[in-house]
């Protein structure tokens, strides 16, 4: 199991003629012609991420709406328009991999009928990191735009509806308000309890992930009895890091009044912020009015029970021209009937484990995974095939 986040914060160690501080103006800046409006915009839930549709320069590109993030662009993008350069910054992503990058002026960007003019964006370079590669082939729409403006992300019905004016938004009286606060950089913030402990969560859209926290966080709430996940790594906007995953149980979470109970919390020794991801959209309409610092939360399903966490406990990616066992949950059903991260994966069901690519690959398998609760691989064990059958296993 891969989570990715994907959020940027400016490093004051590399600075050319601009001060930080007047860099992170720039970024933070981003404000439509557009008024008293109400849009609704189509989106697609792609490798756990919120896919919409932006035009820069004449031509339509695949982003993620990221709350924890910075506006980007890709160096393909760049290579195309060949807009203004302001200045260049060292930046570092979620997993603190640190890259040079240029900061440049947009002349107009659109989502939607939604146009921003002249907005200051990070241009990056996805290539190391194959979860984003396979996701979009734009950048990330972040903090900045979302901040000004009201925005309802409906899951079920996969639109967003953005407008200037809260009274356009009709179904907030049956919603938990809840209030949130915001760094220097935009980027939001709620309070929540985990067994009645106060805890300060960015609410990152970019995030995959329902929960991770940093080790330092973890441990205030006991990491005794941690689980590991073995082969995997966290992956930011600058590239992966392969490292052990530990996952605890959340026990009670709760925000405002609404409940969570014994859900996976990540954490990794690389992890620089406690996050509440993106998976929550599944299970509440949220509606972001962050001009008037509040956060809505819906449910989807009143008779829905937030309870209890389930898995395989392995993932598989596609590699080499093979299908391979990624990441493997300790003590797990999958490890006990001897799965191992590298095992080749011949078959799923009696279905050739066969792919074009990496990305098509991860879109299968992820898809196999979250819907079967019983599976059959045909593993290649020191060139001997070997049937294992696993089921959907409770771990909380």
């Amino acid at each position: 199991m891969r989570f990715l986040y994907v959020f940027f914060f400016l490093c004051s160690a590399y600075v050319h003629a601009q001060k930080p501080k007047e860099v992170l103006n720039w970024i933070n800046t981003a404000k439509s012609e557009n008024k008293d409006f109400y849009y609704e915009i189509p989106f697609e839930y792609r490798n756990n991420e919120i896919v919409i549709q932006v035009r820069i320069g004449g031509q339509t590109y695949d982003y993620i709406f990221d709350t924890g993030g910075y506006n980007n662009i890709t160096d393909a993008i760049q290579a195309k328009n060949n807009f203004p350069i302001l200045t260049k910054q060292t930046v570092g992503s979620s997993n603190k991999i640190k890259k040079e990058i240029n900061i440049v002026k947009v002349d107009s960007l659109h989502i939607g009928k939604l146009i921003f003019h002249d907005i200051v964006a990070l241009q990056m370079n996805f290539d190391e990191s194959p979860t984003i590669k396979c996701t979009i082939d734009g950048g990330l729409i972040g903090a900045s735009i979302i901040k000004n403006y009201i925005w309802q992300i409906d899951y079920p019905n996969k639109k967003i509806i953005v407008t200037d004016q809260i009274s356009r938004i009709v179904n907030l009286k049956q919603a938990v308000k809840v209030p949130v606060t915001f760094n220097s950089r935009l980027m939001p913030y709620i309070e929540i309890k985990i067994n009645d402990k106060k805890e300060k969560m960015m609410f990152d859209l970019g995030s995959a992930t329902l929960f991770s926290m940093t080790e330092k966080i973890a441990k205030k709430h006991g990491i005794e009895n941690a689980i590991t996940l073995t082969g995997g790594g966290t992956e930011g906007g600058n590239g992966v890091i392969k490292e052990p995953i530990y996952i605890i149980n959340s026990g009670k979470v709760e925000i405002k009044n609404l409940l969570y109970l014994n859900k996976p919390i990540y954490y990794t020794s690389t992890n620089n912020e406690p996050l509440i991801g993106n998976p929550i959209i599944k299970d509440y309409i949220v509606t972001m009015n962050f001009k008037d610092d509040q956060i809505y939360f819906l449910p989807i399903n009143e008779s829905a029970v937030n309870d209890g966490w389930s898995t395989f406990g392995f993932t598989i990616e596609y590699n080499d021209g093979k299908s391979k066992v990624a990441t493997l949950l300790k003590d797990s059903e999958a490890a006990k009937a001897g799965l191992q991260v590298n095992d080749e994966i011949v078959a799923v069901d009696g279905q050739k484990a066969d792919c074009l690519d990496y990305c098509q690959c991860k879109k299968i398998y992820s898809m196999l995974l979250e819907t079967k609760n019983e599976i059959t691989l045909d593993v290649n064990k020191n060139g001997q095939t070997q049937k294992i059958t696993l089921k959907k296993q409770k771990i909380f």
